[in-house]
């Protein structure tokens, strides 16, 4: 189903009440459709005898959730056999889970500016 009239491309009449209830149903529901990159339109179709393209896949995240993630990312990718595009959701947590073991290459000793780096950084 799509929020808005600029997620659909096509000649087929839409139905703006239904449209207007999904985007009031998000709204209230406190969520918010990710930003994608990559094709505007997840599905395409025939409609009433017409071509059409929708954005009909979407992820809905709240402030909480987006918080969460440091780094969030949604990229439509390419059409295949089917008639929806796939998503493709890449998110880093924001902490860090367990201990992250320490390492060092001794190579960097032997750099001539090893020590005035290490002087700056600390």
């Amino acid at each position: 189903m799509i929020a808005d009239e600029g997620e659909y491309l096509g000649r087929a009449p839409q139905n703006i009440t239904t449209l207007n209830d999904f985007a009031d149903c998000i709204s209230r529901c406190g969520v918010k459709t990710m930003v994608a990159s990559g094709s505007q339109y997840t599905w395409t179709g025939i409609q009433q005898g017409r071509r059409v393209w929708k954005c009909l896949d979407r992820i809905l995240m709240n402030v909480a959730w987006q918080q969460q993630f440091t780094a969030l990312g949604l990229q439509h990718l390419n059409w295949t056999s089917l008639d929806h595009y796939p998503l493709l959701l890449g998110l880093v947590a924001d902490g860090r889970v367990g201990s992250w073991p320490f390492k060092f290459q001794h190579m960097w000793v032997k750099h001539p500016a090893f020590l005035d780096v290490v002087e700056q950084s600390w």
